[in-house]
This record gives structure tokens, sequence and C-alpha cells, in this order.
């Protein structure tokens, strides 16, 4: 088994969280362009909208939080983590 490290686990997760926050600010761009310039468009279409801004504002804030449990109440333990429960539940055989 690979030794838990800050290199080898909290270093990609740091990575990936500015990325993904990165496209989260994309996202809110194109919401507020969408809404400013096809006022016209179809309500289904309307209504879809800020649900995926929704959807992709709480999968931002659930890595964020991830980041900060790693991070800050992890912080000098990289062995103690074992699971990631803000991306998913490891089931142990």
């Amino acid at each position: 088994m690979i030794p838990v490290t800050i290199e080898n686990t909290f270093g990609a997760i740091e990575v990936g969280s500015f990325g993904a926050a990165f496209l989260f600010g994309i996202v809110t761009l194109q919401c507020y362009a969408y809404f400013s310039q096809y006022p016209g468009d179809s309500k289904v279409i309307r209504f879809m909208v800020p649900i995926l801004w929704a959807l992709e504002c709480t999968h931002t804030a659930l890595i964020l939080w991830e980041v900060y449990r790693l991070t800050i109440i992890f912080y000098g333990r990289a062995g103690e983590v074992e699971q990631y429960p803000g991306f998913s539940t490891v089931l142990s055989p």
C-alpha cells in the first residue's frame, strides 16, 4: 500500500479544487450572460439554468469543505486520513 503523505493526497486535492472553483466562476459568468442575452427563451430552459448553477455551487461548496477538513482539521496528521467523505464513502472490505 502506498503511504499517505501530504504530497500524494492533499496536493492533488488542492490543485483539483482550484480548477473546480475556476470552472464554477465560468459557469456563473455563462449563467449571467444567458439571462442578459436571451430573455425570451422558454420557461423550461430558464428554469433549468439556475438549477444547474445551484448544483455546481453545491459541488464547489462540498469540495471546499473537504479541502478545509483536510488542510485545517487534519493539519500535520496526513497519516490519519483514511476516507474522504466529501468526495465519496469508501467501503472497507
